[in-house]
């Protein structure tokens, strides 16, 4: 398989990751870390890990045209930002399923904006596989029967979707002027920046002099939920267009729907396997080069 090929790939690997998420929030909850705190230390310790490592390989990449500020003030405030807090949210006051469905929204924003902005065209094929990817998210809602929406948690999970897929639309326009690195770099520096407004640093300081053990999560939450799969995402949108990159990091709602289940005894019923099954196949199809004629 070709790098191309396997670079197509990468938003289902930013999906599977991103869906590891709500265990990481609801334990950091549990410890006592509200929802902008955990914005924060997601957003800033990433992007210290990626100033550090561009600083020490090569400092030239971090310089950027000032003209290009307003594309990372999307993907750093607009998306970042904005999604983890009203996400985060959603996560605390619903099943992780629920929540990740209504943020699942997103492929519907981002299939428009991408019409609008690069004319991508509504395929057959992709037509499809968002309508089977769609299915198959509200499907995997019957896995919690007892879970309750509020106006507020389905207000934040549509926000949620909606500012998650505002990252592949700002990104798209610097993409091919710098690497993933940089991008995903700046990104998170304007991220952490906005989040540090809505932080206590004082009551921060004592909950984690009172858990130190909490340090080691928060690392591991920022390189498992941030670093590793923004840094694939936009890799990826080199080669996949927005549209198709949101139906592909789907697999989200498949990681996270089984980490209720296993981690948090969220019970799984025969829809949410056939959403599972959906979602899979959403995943095939779209990666299939199928042409108009052919379909």
């Amino acid at each position: 398989m070709s790098s191309k090929k396997i670079a197509r790939l990468l938003p289902i690997f930013s999906g599977a990751l991103w869906g590891l998420t709500g265990i990481f929030v609801r334990n950091l909850n549990s410890i006592g870390f509200d929802n902008p705190q955990i914005t924060f230390f997601r957003c800033s310790l990433t992007a210290l890990a990626l100033v550090i490592f561009l600083s020490v390989s090569d400092k030239r990449q971090l310089k950027i045209h000032p003209k290009d500020l307003w594309c990372f003030f999307g993907t750093g405030i607009v998306s970042v930002f904005s999604f983890s807090l009203f996400y985060f949210y959603t996560l605390m006051h619903s099943s992780i399923s629920v929540a990740v469905i209504l943020t699942y929204t997103a492929p519907f924003f981002a299939m428009l904006f991408s019409a609008v902005l690069f004319g991508e065209k509504f395929t057959p094929a992709k037509v499809a596989a968002l309508i089977m990817a769609t299915a198959g998210c509200f499907l995997l809602c019957k896995t919690d029967k007892n879970t309750v929406l509020t106006p507020i948690v389905i207000a934040t999970g549509l926000l949620a979707g909606l500012t998650y897929a505002l990252y592949s639309i700002f990104a798209r326009f610097v993409v091919k002027k710098y690497p993933p690195l940089v991008i995903t770099a700046y990104t998170f520096i304007f991220a952490s920046a906005a989040s540090a407004f809505c932080l206590d640093f004082k009551e921060v300081g004592s909950l984690i002099s009172s858990s130190p053990s909490s340090v080691f999560i928060l690392i591991a939450f920022a390189v498992v939920s941030a670093l590793l799969p923004y840094v694939l995402l936009t890799i990826g949108l080199k080669y996949v267009k927005p549209g198709k990159a949101a139906i592909l990091t789907t697999t989200e709602v498949l990681t996270a729907s089984l980490c209720g289940v296993f981690f948090f005894h969220e019970k799984i019923t025969a829809a949410g396997i056939l959403g599972i099954i959906l979602i899979l196949t959403a995943v095939i199809l779209i990666n299939i080069k199928l042409t108009v004629k052919k379909l």
